[in-house]
């Protein structure tokens, strides 16, 4: 849906809420996203710990 339409000059500008997610979803975005991200961090841990001499 168009939330709004305006000029900038000779450009015609368009926002839509195409992308606008609710905050419950929001939430959820970002847990996935946190979990990647510790998963990653532990990961490369691992690597460095296992790289390292005893």
């Amino acid at each position: 849906m168009v939330i709004k339409e305006y000029m900038d000059g000779s450009c015609k500008i368009t926002v839509s809420d195409d992308c606008i997610e609710p905050p419950e979803e929001v939430q959820k975005i970002i847990e996935r996203v946190s979990m990647i991200v510790v998963a990653e961090e532990r990961r490369r841990q691992y690597e460095k710990e296992k790289e390292a001499p005893a």
